[in-house]
C-alpha cells in the first residue's frame, strides 16, 4: 500500500552562539562573520516515519523577500538537527546543528516553489526520517559570506511531502 503524507514545520532563526530566536516563524541561513551568524530550525511536529520506506520527499517552501532577488540562485545547506519533536528552548544555534545532509539550490525570494529531493541529498534524508527523525536545521557553509544577505534562503512556511510504502498488519483489517 502506498501512501503520501505532508507536515507543515515549525520554524525559527536561533544566533550561532546565541539559544534566543533572532526570527521566530522563519528559518533563514546567514553568515556575516565570526561574530554574526544564523542557523535556521524546520521541525515538523509529529511527524514519526520511523521504519517506513521512503520513495520520494518534496518541500514546498513559501519564501520571503531576501537576498538578491528572484533571479539569484541560493545555496541551502540541509543538516540533521540534534534536537527533535519540536523547536527545543536553551539551545544555541551551534547545539542544534548536526551532521550534513546534503544541499540543494533554487530561488528563494517572495516565491511559493516545490523543490524535488533527489540524488545523495534525498538518500540521506530518507534514511534519517527513517530512522525517526523529524527536525532539520539549515545552517551556511562558513566558507560563503553573506554580508549582502545575498544567499540566506529565508523561508516563512516549509511543506514536507513524503511519499512513502506502508506495509505490516493494519488493526482495520485483523480478522478479515
Amino acid at each position: 500500500m502506498a501512501s503520501t503524507v505532508s507536515y507543515s514545520a515549525s520554524l525559527c532563526t536561533r544566533h550561532y552562539n546565541s539559544s534566543s530566536n533572532a526570527k521566530n516563524g522563519y528559518a533563514s541561513q546567514e553568515f556575516y562573520d565570526s561574530s554574526y551568524n544564523n542557523v535556521g530550525i524546520i521541525s515538523f511536529v509529529g511527524m514519526n516515519l520511523a521504519n517506513k520506506v521512503i520513495t520520494s520527499i518534496w518541500l514546498d517552501i513559501d519564501a520571503s523577500k531576501a537576498g538578491y532577488g528572484a533571479g539569484s540562485t541560493k545555496t541551502v545547506f540541509m543538516r540533521k538537527a540534534n534536537y527533535q519533536n519540536g523547536i527545543a528552548s536553551g539551545i544555541a544555534g551551534w547545539q542544534y546543528t548536526g551532521d550534513e545532509l546534503g544541499t540543494f539550490d533554487g530561488s528563494f525570494y517572495g516565491n511559493y516553489t516545490s523543490y524535488y529531493i533527489t540524488g545523495s541529498l534525498f538518500n540521506a534524508m530518507a534514511a534519517y526520517i527513517a530512522a525517526g527523525n523529524n527536525s532539520f536545521t539549515i545552517p551556511t557553509s562558513d566558507a560563503i559570506i553573506c554580508i549582502d544577505v545575498s544567499r540566506n534562503p529565508f523561508a516563512k512556511n516549509i511543506v514536507l511531502a513524503v511519499f512513502l510504502i506502508l506495509s505490516g498488519v493494519f488493526p482495520f483489517f485483523a480478522g478479515i
